[in-house]
């Protein structure tokens, strides 16, 4: 049983990419591989695929080198290690989700300004159990397996332990994403349509969305 409940599902995008997905229902989704090696702040990061991190506290560390006349111990502060795999296969699709872990109390909740860099088009999804039922019932249609749930952040800087891809740096977490993985072997991008959601969506500029965009919990 979850831990937690969803309020409304969002996805920012293009105009393009938005309208399709709304008359459309079109999921696009890039490999996990893309995410990786994209140079860009937002939906970058290149500890995708990662599988450990280490922080280790002050130590040293010796260097040997057979034949060389190197051979001596040195001191070092803080060690950082990520362990990764060189290529994760698989594909991702996000939404921004507004949950009860970010929803509770009197306290109104906004949507960070930084989201506008995801594109000029938001779509609200008002059926969330509509709108994932849409996607397992494409995904089961084509025999992939897949798992979905929130990201959960860590401070990579602190953290040490496993992490997979429902784990990011905590520099990510006002993007309160809530992920669906489709696990394939391979690093192509991956369609499906689930049809138009017309019903159960509402399109809005995201300037005029973000601006206007508070939420508090109903008693």
């Amino acid at each position: 049983m979850s831990d937690f409940y969803i309020h409304c599902f969002i996805k920012f995008g293009s105009k393009a990419t938005i309208t399709d997905l709304f008359e459309n229902g079109t999921i696009f989704c890039n490999p996990v591989q893309y995410f990786k090696t994209l140079e860009d702040k937002f939906r970058g990061d290149n500890y995708e695929g990662a599988s450990y991190i280490h922080n280790l506290p002050p130590g040293q560390f010796r260097i040997s080198i057979v034949g060389k006349p190197i051979d001596r111990d040195f001191n070092y502060l803080n060690l950082h290690i990520k362990e990764s795999y060189s290529k994760t296969l698989g594909n991702i699709y996000s939404l921004y989700c507004l949950s009860s872990k970010i929803l509770r109390g009197d306290k109104p909740v906004t949507i960070d300004k930084r989201i506008k860099d995801f594109g000029d088009t938001a779509l609200l999804i008002k059926d969330n159990p509509k709108f994932l039922t849409l996607i397992e019932k494409a995904l089961k249609k084509k025999r992939v397996k897949y798992f979905h749930g929130l990201v959960k952040y860590y401070d990579r800087h602190i953290y040490t332990g496993k992490v997979d891809v429902f784990n990011k740096p905590s520099e990510y977490a006002y993007q309160n994403e809530f992920r669906i993985y489709i696990r394939r072997r391979s690093d192509e991008p991956f369609k499906i349509q689930i049809g138009s959601l017309k019903n159960i969506a509402e399109i809005y500029p995201t300037n005029d969305f973000i601006d206007t965009f508070e939420v508090t919990e109903k008693k």
